[in-house]
């Protein structure tokens, strides 16, 4: 019965983090292009300025609320986690799962099972607040092209 349970929130977690992978590369090609519109019409004389403001206030707004979805997925991670953690420490055999591995893998080096350990460095770029963070930036360069745009 564990077992199952472990099973099965183990492939929730995995297709949470598919549909989180899926929608960072969405949101990032969206903004990317919405970047690349201001930037191209405020580089021009004869583009209207206004488009120039309302893209960067799309953009604003989109990073704003793929950060909110970004801690929202982060919190529904962090449930199935700690579930997995729960069942997983009161386990017999917990290394019978891939999943624990990967669990292990932001532990202190010193703590990491052989076969995943990583650095610190690597440690830090792989947590998940450090994707969180990318739209934060996004925010910061279109509210840089709406300033530009409203003071060119």
């Amino acid at each position: 019965m564990t077992d199952d349970r472990i099973r099965d929130l183990d492939h929730w977690f995995q297709f949470a983090e598919e549909i989180g992978q899926q929608r960072l590369y969405n949101f990032l090609w969206s903004a990317s292009i919405l970047l690349l519109a201001c930037a191209t019409i405020l580089s021009s004389d004869k583009a209207p300025r206004v488009l120039a403001d309302f893209l960067s206030g799309l953009g604003i707004l989109m990073s704003l609320l793929w950060y909110v979805l970004g801690r929202r997925q982060a919190k529904f991670h962090g449930k199935i986690d700690h579930e997995l953690r729960q069942l997983l420490s009161a386990h017999a055999t917990p290394e019978q799962f891939a999943i624990y591995h990967i669990q292990h893998m932001k532990d202190s080096p010193e703590t990491q099972p052989q076969d995943v350990r990583l650095t610190s460095i690597e440690i830090s770029l792989s947590n998940r607040r450090f994707l969180w963070f990318i739209p934060l930036l996004f925010t910061v360069a279109f509210a840089a092209t709406l300033i530009i745009g409203i003071f060119a």
